[in-house]
């Protein structure tokens, strides 16, 4: 794991992830009315992620893809977050299927590289 969140790291240019809001994305302990409250467009902008080129775009897609299927199916999408913090929560079932619905453009229920690349760029 801590493996994937230097890559990510390495990938972004970033030692560390400077805004507090941020963090609050990672807390295990979040209330739950807070837990449903995950928003991919303002993640990918707060890690930069929105800003860099589609190569670095897709490397971060090849490290989140823990399978290496070539897919981030629905399980590997809920731990996203743990890509960048090991510490981080898991993203609550409805968040997961909200972002899998947001990714996933040609409905075959997983995001490809190419799906993922338009997902962050309509960030």
């Amino acid at each position: 794991m801590r493996e994937s969140i230097n890559k990510c790291f390495d990938v972004l240019h970033s030692p560390t992830l400077p805004y507090q809001p941020f963090w609050s994305l990672f807390d295990p302990a979040l209330p739950p009315t807070a837990i449903d409250s995950f928003d991919h467009k303002k993640f990918f902008q707060m890690v930069g992620l929105k800003k860099k080129s589609a190569d670095d775009v897709k490397k971060v897609f090849h490290i989140l893809d823990k399978d290496k299927s070539g897919f981030i199916e629905e399980d590997e999408l809920g731990f996203i977050l743990k890509g960048f913090s090991p510490d981080a929560r898991d993203l609550s079932a409805k968040e997961t299927k909200t972002l899998m619905a947001a990714g996933d453009k040609d409905g075959d229920g997983k995001i490809g590289v190419d799906e993922f690349s338009t997902l962050v760029a309509e960030s």
